[in-house]
């Protein structure tokens, strides 16, 4: 099997006759994926496990941050949708709070309003 890197693209093959002439070629173990060889410093050349390990956490990191964006972006419409519940069934629950909680909580809820205001 070869690697070779065409137009600034890393390819691998196990077909000799498709690795153009003239380019920058390496052989590599059967299964090897483009994403496991670097082109670095005009060298051809597999990625070590460390370097794999790497790109890995990296890849994990990003979809972490994908996630919590995710979450983070329902978390108004969830503390929104506790609150009218517990609302609706205890009407005087506001009542027997503090200012400050009470603070809060209409904070929370004219929070949404304000987001669903601007995407509008």
């Amino acid at each position: 099997m070869k690697a070779f890197i065409e137009n600034n693209t890393i390819f691998t093959t196990s077909d000799n006759n498709l690795v153009p002439k003239n380019t920058i070629a390496i052989d590599v173990p059967e299964g090897t994926l483009p994403q496991d060889v670097i082109f670095k410093d005009n060298i051809l050349r597999l990625k070590t496990e460390a370097e794999k390990e790497d790109d890995r956490k990296a890849q994990e990191r990003k979809e972490a941050k994908q996630e919590l964006a995710r979450t983070d972006a329902w978390m108004p419409r969830i503390s929104e949708d506790i609150i009218n519940a517990l609302l609706a069934k205890f009407p005087d629950l506001l009542d027997s709070m503090s200012l400050d909680d009470k603070a809060q909580i209409m904070s929370k809820l004219t929070m949404r309003n304000t987001t669903r205001s601007k995407l509008k």
